[in-house]
Protein backbone atom coordinates (compact mmCIF):
# COMPACT_ATOMS: atom_id res chain seq x y z
CA UNK A 1 0.00 0.00 0.00
CA UNK A 2 1.52 3.29 -1.05
CA UNK A 3 1.64 6.28 1.62
CA UNK A 4 -0.59 9.14 1.08
CA UNK A 5 1.03 12.47 0.78
CA UNK A 6 -0.02 14.12 3.83
CA UNK A 7 -1.14 17.63 1.38
CA UNK A 8 -0.96 18.94 -1.77
CA UNK A 9 2.27 20.73 -1.44
CA UNK A 10 3.96 17.57 -0.67
CA UNK A 11 3.22 16.29 -4.28
CA UNK A 12 4.56 19.65 -5.18
CA UNK A 13 8.00 20.18 -3.31
CA UNK A 14 10.41 18.46 -5.40
CA UNK A 15 13.27 20.11 -4.47
CA UNK A 16 12.21 18.61 -0.82
CA UNK A 17 11.81 15.00 -1.87
CA UNK A 18 13.80 14.05 -5.49
CA UNK A 19 17.22 15.49 -4.47
CA UNK A 20 17.58 13.92 -1.29
CA UNK A 21 16.50 10.22 -2.87
CA UNK A 22 18.95 10.65 -5.26
CA UNK A 23 21.68 11.66 -3.08
CA UNK A 24 20.59 8.45 -0.57
CA UNK A 25 20.92 6.08 -3.65
CA UNK A 26 24.59 7.83 -4.47
CA UNK A 27 25.61 7.43 -0.84
CA UNK A 28 24.63 3.63 -0.60
CA UNK A 29 26.42 3.03 -3.96
CA UNK A 30 29.04 4.85 -3.04
CA UNK A 31 29.91 3.52 0.39
CA UNK A 32 33.48 2.32 -0.55
CA UNK A 33 34.63 5.52 -1.62
CA UNK A 34 33.66 7.42 1.65
CA UNK A 35 32.04 9.96 -0.86
CA UNK A 36 30.00 12.13 0.80
CA UNK A 37 26.81 13.34 -0.87
CA UNK A 38 24.57 16.45 -0.21
CA UNK A 39 22.11 18.79 -1.64
CA UNK A 40 23.70 22.06 -3.09
CA UNK A 41 22.77 25.04 -1.84
CA UNK A 42 23.31 28.50 -2.28
CA UNK A 43 25.23 28.80 1.59
CA UNK A 44 27.90 26.62 0.44
CA UNK A 45 29.15 29.02 -1.71
CA UNK A 46 31.31 31.65 -0.51
CA UNK A 47 31.13 35.42 -2.00
CA UNK A 48 33.30 34.53 -4.68
CA UNK A 49 31.35 31.46 -6.07
CA UNK A 50 34.10 29.04 -4.44
CA UNK A 51 32.55 25.60 -2.54
CA UNK A 52 33.35 25.85 1.33
CA UNK A 53 32.98 23.56 4.22
CA UNK A 54 33.44 20.12 2.80
CA UNK A 55 36.42 17.91 1.88
CA UNK A 56 37.05 15.79 -1.21
CA UNK A 57 35.46 13.56 -2.57
CA UNK A 58 31.84 14.57 -2.37
CA UNK A 59 28.94 14.83 -4.72
CA UNK A 60 26.70 17.54 -4.84
CA UNK A 61 22.79 17.42 -6.30
CA UNK A 62 20.81 19.84 -7.36
CA UNK A 63 17.18 19.61 -9.05
CA UNK A 64 16.54 22.37 -11.86
CA UNK A 65 14.45 23.23 -15.15
CA UNK A 66 11.02 21.61 -13.27
CA UNK A 67 8.32 22.22 -15.03
CA UNK A 68 4.92 20.39 -15.73
CA UNK A 69 4.90 18.02 -18.26
CA UNK A 70 0.99 18.70 -19.58
CA UNK A 71 -0.08 15.60 -17.47
CA UNK A 72 -3.31 16.28 -15.00
CA UNK A 73 -5.06 14.75 -12.52
CA UNK A 74 -8.64 15.51 -12.22
CA UNK A 75 -9.52 16.51 -8.48
CA UNK A 76 -12.78 14.71 -6.52
CA UNK A 77 -13.82 18.10 -6.90
CA UNK A 78 -13.62 18.37 -10.84
CA UNK A 79 -10.65 20.89 -10.78
CA UNK A 80 -7.37 19.63 -12.39
CA UNK A 81 -3.50 19.81 -10.89
CA UNK A 82 -0.56 18.46 -12.95
CA UNK A 83 0.58 14.92 -11.48
CA UNK A 84 3.88 14.77 -14.14
CA UNK A 85 7.14 16.95 -14.23
CA UNK A 86 10.59 16.63 -15.39
CA UNK A 87 13.56 18.26 -15.07
CA UNK A 88 17.28 18.05 -14.44
CA UNK A 89 19.20 16.85 -11.76
CA UNK A 90 22.75 18.23 -11.99
CA UNK A 91 25.42 15.70 -9.83
CA UNK A 92 28.42 17.43 -9.83
CA UNK A 93 31.41 15.00 -8.49
CA UNK A 94 34.34 17.17 -6.67
CA UNK A 95 38.15 15.84 -5.84
CA UNK A 96 41.19 17.13 -5.46
CA UNK A 97 43.99 17.43 -7.44
CA UNK A 98 46.53 15.03 -6.46
CA UNK A 99 44.67 13.70 -3.68
CA UNK A 100 41.96 11.75 -4.66
CA UNK A 101 41.12 12.83 -8.33
CA UNK A 102 42.48 9.32 -9.49
CA UNK A 103 38.95 7.95 -8.17
CA UNK A 104 37.05 10.05 -10.34
CA UNK A 105 36.13 7.87 -13.18
CA UNK A 106 35.82 4.84 -11.12
CA UNK A 107 33.03 6.88 -9.15
CA UNK A 108 31.36 8.14 -12.28
CA UNK A 109 31.05 4.35 -13.42
CA UNK A 110 29.15 4.34 -10.37
CA UNK A 111 27.22 7.25 -11.01
CA UNK A 112 26.01 6.16 -14.33
CA UNK A 113 25.32 2.61 -12.86
CA UNK A 114 22.89 3.72 -10.29
CA UNK A 115 21.24 5.70 -12.77
CA UNK A 116 20.62 3.38 -15.22
CA UNK A 117 19.00 0.79 -12.26
CA UNK A 118 16.40 3.11 -11.52
CA UNK A 119 16.31 2.84 -7.79
CA UNK A 120 13.74 4.95 -6.94
CA UNK A 121 11.05 3.08 -5.17
CA UNK A 122 8.56 3.86 -2.82
CA UNK A 123 10.88 3.00 0.35
CA UNK A 124 13.15 5.95 -0.96
CA UNK A 125 10.78 8.40 -2.98
CA UNK A 126 7.36 7.59 -1.30
CA UNK A 127 4.69 10.48 -2.96
CA UNK A 128 6.35 10.35 -6.74
CA UNK A 129 7.40 7.78 -8.98
CA UNK A 130 10.46 8.30 -11.33
CA UNK A 131 9.50 7.12 -14.82
CA UNK A 132 12.70 8.51 -16.65
CA UNK A 133 16.06 9.04 -15.37
CA UNK A 134 18.38 9.23 -18.45
CA UNK A 135 21.96 10.92 -18.57
CA UNK A 136 22.16 13.77 -21.09
CA UNK A 137 25.93 14.95 -20.74
CA UNK A 138 28.51 15.69 -18.56
CA UNK A 139 30.58 18.54 -18.36
CA UNK A 140 34.25 18.72 -16.72
CA UNK A 141 35.67 21.19 -15.11
CA UNK A 142 38.98 22.58 -13.32
CA UNK A 143 39.15 25.09 -10.51
CA UNK A 144 43.19 26.08 -10.70
CA UNK A 145 42.88 28.28 -7.50
CA UNK A 146 41.90 25.66 -5.32
CA UNK A 147 43.43 22.49 -7.14
CA UNK A 148 39.77 20.89 -7.95
CA UNK A 149 38.83 18.83 -10.35
CA UNK A 150 34.88 18.81 -11.22
CA UNK A 151 32.39 16.97 -13.33
CA UNK A 152 29.21 17.38 -13.77
CA UNK A 153 26.85 15.11 -15.15
CA UNK A 154 23.21 16.07 -15.73
CA UNK A 155 20.54 13.72 -15.97
CA UNK A 156 17.00 14.29 -17.72
CA UNK A 157 14.44 12.95 -14.79
CA UNK A 158 10.39 12.77 -15.53
CA UNK A 159 8.74 11.91 -12.42
CA UNK A 160 4.58 11.62 -11.23
CA UNK A 161 2.09 11.64 -8.34
CA UNK A 162 3.38 7.49 -7.49
CA UNK A 163 -0.52 5.82 -7.97
CA UNK A 164 -2.60 6.02 -4.19
CA UNK A 165 0.15 8.72 -2.83
CA UNK A 166 -2.43 11.55 -3.52
CA UNK A 167 -4.20 13.13 -0.46
CA UNK A 168 -8.10 12.96 0.18
CA UNK A 169 -9.87 14.52 -2.96
CA UNK A 170 -7.26 13.48 -5.07
CA UNK A 171 -8.08 11.33 -8.19
CA UNK A 172 -6.31 9.88 -10.75
CA UNK A 173 -7.65 10.84 -14.17
CA UNK A 174 -8.92 7.90 -15.95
Amino acid sequence: MPTTAPDLAALTSHEKYLPPAWAAILTAGLIDFGVSVGILFKTDLDADGNIIGKSTPFIDVVLTNVAPTGRKAIMEDGTERYDAWQGTMETTLVTTRGKDSEQTADILGIIRDLAERSLFDAEILPYHSVRLFRLAGGTPRIDQTQRLDLVSLVFNVNWCVRLGAGPDGWQTAP
